[in-house]
Parts: structure tokens; C-alpha cells; sequence
């Protein structure tokens, strides 16, 4: 959903939350993790603390209930890695949809994550990918 909303934005002047805010394809939204054969993934619902375990590939987007992803370290990997690592930092949660019908309802899908995504990268390539610090229109300026 990402790059169709930065497309639109920069081909056809779409602010970028006009274009994830009227999308109805609910494929575009999904995205996908493939873990290596010492890893699999495990959601956990915020809701019911129910644990659901997945296998190395899932099919996901991001939405306002569902679950916590996270990529586990399989009890026999021998590597370094860290055990546990969330698929999304922070507080965004997922819905797995491994099976995913054209039909899906598209009222849980979270689009406030994706405009923030796409805002995020949109600002990345307007200041080169330099840092830069967003003002406080609410602070006084001594000079």
C-alpha cells in the first residue's frame, strides 16, 4: 500500500492519506515475513493473551486488533541471534491472513500505520536521508 500511496503522491499531487484512506483492495495491504529454517513466528493477542504459532512464512497487514508478532529463535539454532524480536516495533499489532479472501472486510485494517510509513519514507527523500528535527511551532525562537 505503501508505494502506491507514494506513487500517487508524486505522480498525480494525492496526499498520501486520500490514497490509503479511500483503498479498497485489501491485498494491497498485506505484507509478508519469511523466516530462515532456525526461526518461526508466534502471535500473541493483546486481547486474550492467546498464543498462536505460525511457521517460517506469513501473510499479514497491520491492523487495530489482532495480535503482536514476533520472530522466534528455534530451540535447536545454534546462532547467535537474539531470541525473540518483534516483526513491527512498537505498539502496532497484525492480523495473519495466510488464506486471504478478495472479500476480507477492511474495517480492522490499522491505515493509520501505513500513512505514517509512508509519510516516514516521503519525508527520508525530501531531506536525502539526512536527520532532521520537526519544530515546535510552540517554542519561542531567540534569534
Amino acid at each position: 500500500m505503501v508505494p502506491i500511496a507514494l506513487s500517487n503522491y508524486f505522480i498525480n499531487g494525492t496526499a498520501i492519506a486520500d490514497t490509503i484512506n479511500s483503498h479498497t483492495d485489501v491485498y494491497d495491504f498485506a505484507m509478508r515475513q519469511k523466516a530462515s529454517r532456525d526461526f518461526h513466528y508466534e502471535g500473541i493477542s493483546r486481547e486474550t493473551g492467546q498464543k498462536s504459532v505460525y511457521h517460517q512464512l506469513i501473510r499479514y497487514y497491520v491492523s487495530k486488533k489482532g495480535e503482536k508478532l514476533l520472530k522466534i529463535k528455534n530451540p535447536e539454532c545454534t546462532t547467535n541471534a537474539v531470541k525473540v524480536a518483534q516483526v513491527h516495533a512498537g505498539e502496532w499489532l497484525a492480523t495473519v491472513v495466510n488464506h486471504l479472501p478478495k472479500d476480507h472486510p477492511m474495517d480492522n485494517i490499522n491505515r493509520q500505520y501505513y500513512i505514517e510509513r509512508a509519510n516516514n519514507i516521503l519525508l527520508n527523500i525530501q531531506y536525502e536521508g539526512k536527520s532532521h528535527k520537526e519544530e515546535d511551532i510552540n517554542q519561542l525562537k531567540l534569534f
